[in-house]
This record gives C-alpha cells, structure tokens and sequence, in this order.
C-alpha cells in the first residue's frame, strides 16, 4: 500500500519542473519586450536645400540626415528629377555602399549626377538599406 504524499498529491520532480516553467514564464515576459524591439532602426531626411558640385557642373550635392544602428553599415541609394522646360527632365542617380552606422544622427552629402541640374525646385528620394531596416524620404527641394 501506497503512503499519502505530502504537499499536494503531485511528486516532488512536477513541483520542481513547474517551479521551474513558472520562473522560466517571467523572465521571458521581462527579457522579451527588449528583446523584441531590437536595435534602433534606421531613419533618413532629405534637407530641402541642395548645392551645386563645384568640381562637377550640372551636378548637384543632396545632403542626408540619418540614422542607422551603431556597428552595422549601410547602403543610400539617392535620385533627383528635375522638370525641363522644353526638353526632357534632368536625373540623377547615386549608389553608396558600406556607410559605416555611428548609432546617432549623421549628415551625409552625396552628389547626384549626371544632370545636368539647373536651379529651382526638383524631386528627391533616398533610401538607406540596413540589415532588415528599410528607410525612406521624398521631397521637393530646391536647387541653388
């Protein structure tokens, strides 16, 4: 015949795995908001003014604020349309790679080629890609 056990009916090694599952619950609950947050993500801005590239005529420079995760790199990929009178639009296109990321807010020129730009207002985007963080910026800016 069987004694009576003590502390509930269950064995002694359930109390200890269900002790354990509910320590192993709250440190989850406490450790996953964090966790599932991750790194700060990235963000860019186009500035409204750009400037014309002095060693490079018709060419412009784009200046970017951003931000990515400090240790990771990124890659900006900038365009800039301007309408023509009476021609065809003025574009330009860059692709920078392996921007190292400081984890706070940087300004970055880039120059827009090939052109060729005039002064006045034109259309701007940029992207910046870091690891799974996509960012963007679109703005009309002016040229001058």
């Amino acid at each position: 015949m069987r004694g009576t056990r003590l502390g509930g009916g269950r064995p002694p090694t359930a109390r200890l795995m269900m002790a354990l599952v509910a320590v192993c619950a709250t440190a989850l609950v406490l450790v996953a908001p964090a966790a599932a947050t991750g790194p700060a993500g990235s963000s860019v801005q186009i500035e409204r003014k750009a400037t014309f590239d002095p060693t490079q005529p018709g060419t412009i420079i784009l200046t970017l604020d951003m931000q990515c995760p400090a240790g990771e790199f990124t890659t900006i990929v900038a365009n800039v349309s301007q309408q023509q009178v009476g021609g065809v639009n003025a574009n330009g296109f860059a692709f920078v790679s392996s921007v190292p990321c400081a984890g706070t807010k940087q300004t970055f020129g880039i120059n827009i080629g090939p052109g060729p730009f005039n002064a006045g207002g034109a259309y701007a985007s940029a992207e910046l890609f870091t690891g799974a963080n996509i960012a963007g910026d679109t703005r009309v800016i002016e040229i001058g």
